[in-house]
């Protein structure tokens, strides 16, 4: 008799869980609204669950309305959002997943500091609204962009002696960055290095970045990953000579460690982005309203 009461009073204490966690696992739209956690924005990033969330906030808060975009899923760890209107003239980037977090700011970070007058202008933001495709999204953490023509793109339609001048000028910035003591791991000239609005060859891919003079890519390929030969491949495609070019003027590891660090007075911080008039509503008091929201919710767990 015991043993059947024991076993009853817990199958009703397993129900009563239950239940209490199918109910914060829905939301309830209006006055009364639950959330069963603090919110993943990345998660479900168009997701009309939370809609109630950036109504609560009476207007108050960043919110950024780029229009009709493409939206860029080729990178391993950021999906990129292009404003299909020229005349806004920054992206969107944010990370794919919550763990991929860490190392997007570990670039711009590292980036943000030294990378000044040779990286694309980026600013981080964080706890924000953006209209785009007609939605609002909903990031935790976003990197808005100048918009960067890459070369890739660039060298379409150009004749050699013009793709060589601009080879010339990524090798100059290059030494740049090597002098500020930071390279790129990840060694994809076409597809790391662009064009500004202003004409200049700009960094735009912050996700390899690095200070580790060890870590220099000519330094740790190997015959699964050789970017030497995936540039030579990809400028190929373009034309024999342009290959060559780049196999004969490339920077090597002996010219990178007597650039090394040589002049970190160069270091400056990256300028932020203007985002002008998107900028539909913009408060500083974004976190304390959404944590003043978590603490209303809290009493519905």
């Amino acid at each position: 008799m015991v043993r059947f009461k024991k076993d009853y009073n817990l199958k009703i204490a397993l129900l009563i869980i239950s239940i209490c966690l199918s109910t914060a696992n829905s939301v309830m739209y209006g006055a009364e609204s639950c959330l069963r956690k603090p919110l993943d924005f990345n998660d479900t990033i168009n997701s009309d669950r939370y809609q109630v969330i950036y109504d609560s906030l009476n207007g108050e808060g960043l919110l950024v309305n780029i229009g009709n975009a493409d939206i860029d899923e080729k990178g391993q760890f950021t999906k990129v959002f292009i404003s299909e209107d020229s005349d806004i003239g920054f992206v969107i980037k944010v990370p794919k997943k919550d763990e991929n977090i860490e190392m997007l700011l570990a670039g711009y970070n590292l980036a943000k500091n030294a990378l000044g007058g040779v990286a694309a202008k980026t600013t981080q933001v964080k706890n924000a609204a953006f209209m785009i495709n007609g939605q609002k999204f909903y990031f935790k953490t976003t990197l808005i962009q100048e918009k960067v023509t890459p070369l890739k793109t660039v060298f379409k339609g150009m004749g050699l002696e013009q793709q060589k001048m601009l080879l010339d000028k990524v090798f100059d910035l290059e030494r740049e960055l090597y002098r500020r003591g930071v390279h790129n791991i990840d060694h994809k000239i076409l597809e790391a290095y662009g064009i500004n609005k202003d004409g200049d060859i700009v960094l735009f891919d912050f996700s390899h970045i690095s200070n580790n003079q060890l870590e220099f890519y000519l330094k740790s390929q190997d015959d699964d990953w050789n970017m030497m030969l995936y540039n030579i491949s990809l400028l190929r495609h373009i034309s024999k000579e342009l290959a060559e070019y780049y196999l004969l003027n490339e920077i090597n590891s002996t010219e990178f460690d007597s650039l090394w660090k040589s002049n970190l007075d160069l270091s400056a911080r990256i300028e932020d982005v203007n985002m002008g008039q998107q900028i539909i509503s913009n408060s500083t008091r974004l976190p304390e309203l959404i944590n003043g929201f978590y603490t209303r919710t809290q009493n519905c767990l």
